[in-house]
């Protein structure tokens, strides 16, 4: 059984365990390594996993849109306008990626790069994460005001 990454264009190719994917690379969040694997985030609870080293894969994706941030982690920049920095990590969705010291100044200096380069993809992208943010605080607001106000009528439990 073989292995393999492919990136061709904006598409990744990732065939791992008899299965074979096709995925834009735009919609990679961020890649964790173990080792000679690799989790791709597409989807933030489950990861595709490639039998590729870090550092290979990294040559294979377009540098103007990603960064490895830390010897572990490569991140795509457009997370970033719905992810919080911090001086060490890049909290995102639950997921805490940490920046390496050597690699922060180089990753501000890219992203700011990324964004001035981009306008229109990070105008989108920002309405989107507003969108999703308000859709958040709505529901948040709507399960503090269900556990404020209890139900006048509760379901009580059959007794054992």
């Amino acid at each position: 059984m073989t292995n393999e990454v492919i990136v061709i264009g904006d598409t990744i190719y990732i065939s791992y365990n008899g299965k074979s994917i096709r995925r834009p690379i735009w919609l990679i969040h961020f890649i964790e390594s173990l080792g000679h694997t690799c989790l791709i985030y597409f989807d933030l609870n489950k990861p595709e996993t490639a039998q590729i080293g870090i550092h290979d894969l990294m040559k294979m994706l377009p540098p103007a849109y990603f960064e490895m941030v830390h010897k572990q982690y490569i991140i795509h920049f457009a997370i970033m306008l719905c992810a919080t920095l911090s001086a060490e990590t890049i909290e995102y969705k639950g997921h805490s990626i940490p920046v390496a010291r050597r690699q922060r100044k180089n990753f501000d200096k890219n992203l700011q790069t990324y964004f001035k380069s981009n306008p229109h993809y990070t105008t989108w992208l920002m309405l989107l994460c507003n969108q999703i943010a308000k859709e958040k605080k709505e529901a948040d607001k709507n399960s503090k005001t269900s556990k404020n106000n209890p139900d006048p009528n509760p379901t009580i439990p059959p007794s054992i």
